[in-house]
């Protein structure tokens, strides 16, 4: 094949995914499904250290940071682990609500979808590239109602879980402005 045909031939070929890696790249949100098949590891977690650097602005909000394993959703690491994880703060879920943070704060939870990264330590991950990577739970969350090898039914059980934390925090701060205002 000539030279000319090669390019057209990459260049079509590269049009025809550019969808699916433009939205990797830049951390769309590809779907439920898709995110737990791209995910070698799924897991619930607790925050043990904070970032190994500061996150200052968007050109540097991933940084690594110590985790321990309290629920496996999928993969072969174990509840106790302990492991590094580089966490990107630009691409939590849900995106634009009050539960989204600027960083990851130490011991609170979060639901981690997370790739083996070969430039860390042997026990280093990276989160995927996709919005929804991570997304806060409340410790009050109930582990011991998930259920193994079920990863949509516990992502629904640790979203409600959300919403119920959610809607107690409005109605505690409705009933907070209501008793500030009467007198």
């Amino acid at each position: 094949m000539s030279t000319p045909r090669v390019r057209l031939a990459l260049l079509l070929g590269s049009l025809f995914v550019a969808p699916t890696i433009w939205g990797a790249a830049h951390g769309v949100f590809p779907g439920l499904s898709n995110l737990t098949a791209d995910s070698q590891v799924i897991i619930v977690a607790s925050i043990e250290s904070d970032p190994n650097s500061p996150r200052t602005h968007s050109g540097n909000s991933r940084a690594v940071q110590r985790v321990r394993v309290l629920y496996v959703l999928k993969g072969v690491v174990r509840p106790q682990d302990e492991l590094n994880v580089a966490l990107d703060s630009e691409i939590l879920f849900p995106a634009l609500t009050y539960l989204e943070v600027a960083d990851f704060p130490i011991y609170e939870r979060y639901v981690l979808f997370i790739v083996k990264d070969t430039t860390l330590s042997s026990n280093g991950f990276t989160m995927l590239n996709a919005q929804g990577s991570a997304f806060w739970i409340p410790r009050e969350a109930d582990l011991s109602a998930l259920k193994p090898t079920d990863v949509r039914a516990n992502i629904q059980l640790l979203l409600g879980d959300v919403r119920k934390y959610s809607e107690s925090r409005e109605s505690a701060l409705d009933r907070g402005m209501r008793e500030y205002l009467e007198d």
